[in-house]
């Protein structure tokens, strides 16, 4: 009966041990930062949930203090962010990564979780990883989520040629880091050195960043083609470079285009502001 006893005892004491580790590591995340870092790019995310429920996503892109721009999410992203530590198991994680011999200038990351009971996970490495892909799962996961948002662009250019010498479209905005002033340029039906520019409200480049969003324009191919071949048709290209984001628009084709709207949106926005704000303002001529 003692023996029994002390079993029962035993057992009990272990399920509380149990029961307790298990808060410990109980989701979802409340906060979460992760960064990367190399010789010439860092970028950062920082998940936070504040006190009154409200869940923000930010996004810092290099080595200054200044803090990235931040988005509201719902809660139910902590939710996610759970499910990819625990399906990779990457509580596990050791406290630190480091190759066996010495590697000068490589990729460096960090990773710091709290979760809903407390605990935290607390992670990094230099040029060395753990095994699995929960890294590139959590990566994956905030640059597909931040992709939503609308973008702040840096740079826009749509250019479109037919059979003539010049291209039959050209809009070009340009974003002067120092003065922090976007310029709008057409070259439309001339050669470059007669292009036009007008100066645009910043606003002009935060439209083009929702229409980006919105149409989901990052997922563009790099090129397009029709499914026969047409001759003497219109061909273009489209770059947009944006600011702490994952990568940018870099996409052409011939005779076909991305079945939504955002070419559309955006030369339609460009052709309308030119005409609002091309007798107010003539600037220099478009260099490349």
């Amino acid at each position: 009966m003692k023996k029994m006893l002390t079993f029962l005892i035993i057992m009990l004491i272990m399920n509380i041990f149990r029961a307790h580790a298990a808060q410990n590591h109980e989701g979802p995340v409340t906060n979460l930062n992760y960064s990367e870092s190399g010789m010439r790019h860092r970028f950062e995310y920082t998940y936070k949930q504040a006190e009154d429920g409200t869940c923000t996503l930010s996004r810092k892109e290099g080595w200054g203090d200044k803090e990235g721009p931040a988005h509201q999410v719902p809660s139910s992203v902590g939710e996610d962010l759970w499910k990819i530590v625990k399906k990779h198991g990457m509580l596990a994680y050791k406290s630190s990564y480091t190759p066996s011999g010495r590697i000068l200038d490589g990729k460096m990351w960090h990773l710091d979780a709290q979760f809903a009971k407390g605990d935290h996970l607390y992670t990094g490495g230099e040029n060395a990883w753990p095994s699995g892909d929960g890294l590139e799962a959590l990566r994956e996961y905030l640059d597909n989520l931040w992709k939503t948002f609308p973008q702040k662009v840096s740079l826009m250019e749509y250019r479109v040629y037919g059979t003539t010498m010049f291209p039959t479209c050209h809009f070009k905005l340009e974003l002067d880091f120092p003065t922090g002033k976007y310029t709008l340029i057409n070259a439309t039906n001339c050669p470059a050195s007669e292009a036009r520019s007008v100066e645009v409200p910043e606003a002009f480049a935060d439209e083009i960043g929702r229409i980006v969003a919105e149409e989901k324009m990052l997922d563009y191919k790099r090129d397009y083609e029709p499914e026969y071949q047409v001759l003497d048709g219109e061909s273009w290209t489209l770059r947009i470079r944006l600011q702490n984001c994952p990568g940018g628009v870099y996409s052409s084709g011939h005779e076909a285009w991305p079945d939504d709207d955002g070419i559309k949106r955006i030369v339609e926005l460009c052709r309308k502001t030119w005409a609002e704000l091309e007798k107010k303002s003539v600037r220099s001529p478009l260099t490349d």
